[in-house]
């Protein structure tokens, strides 16, 4: 007889009882532990039987779900991650097997998780909650990236305008400044030609 053959084993109405679970939620704890490679006890006719060790990562998976929100396939996955991959293979039992337990014994296999065990749930919760922080950082950080974006393209906006005006402003000077030479100059000439005049009539 195996060491899982030696254990007390629970019926699932048993254990839905005791869980305070439906038997349709327990089921689909079950099938969401199987498909992460857990295997329960089976009788001959394939019916489950549950173990202390069974009720225990039943019982985590049932906190996970209800106070801290996760999936069915989250929890699973939680409570697998710190079990040692033999303990994840259940085996057959026959009938002659089972061996009945009293509703306290169920009890005792509920309250049978660790101080250790709860720190690894509630480290994996802290690095959920840290990469959650880390995810905001990012959000916030992308949206500073846009608003500097903005920005930069508002001032190379600005600094295209400000060249404009300046290259405009330079045009105008300099038609400014040859219609002042050509005033000069036209200046100058009148200047010369009014000399000119009054040194014929001086003599």
């Amino acid at each position: 007889m195996t060491e899982q053959e030696n254990e007390f084993v629970f019926l699932g109405g048993e254990v839905s009882k005791n869980l305070g679970i439906p038997r349709s939620s327990l089921t689909k704890y079950c099938l969401a532990l199987e498909e992460k490679g857990y295997r329960f006890i089976r009788y001959e006719n394939n019916s489950r039987a549950f173990t202390n060790k069974d009720i225990i990562l039943l019982q985590r998976m049932k906190d996970l779900v209800r106070e801290k929100k996760m999936t069915m396939e989250t929890s699973a996955q939680v409570v697998l991650s710190k079990l040692p991959e033999d303990e994840k293979t259940g085996t057959s039992l026959n009938r002659n097997h089972y061996e009945t337990n009293h509703s306290n014994e169920m009890v005792v296999a509920q309250e049978q998780v660790g101080e250790q065990e709860n720190k690894a749930i509630t480290l994996i919760m802290k690095k959920l909650e840290q990469f959650n922080d880390v995810m905001d950082r990012l959000d916030l950080m992308e949206q500073e990236l846009k608003e500097i974006k903005s920005q930069n393209e508002l001032l190379q906006e600005q600094n295209e305008q400000l060249q404009t005006n300046v290259e405009a402003n330079s045009s105008k000077r300099d038609e400014k400044l040859v219609s002042l030479m050509r005033e000069v100059q036209e200046t100058r000439k009148m200047i010369a030609t009014a000399k000119e005049k009054k040194w014929w009539k001086f003599w």
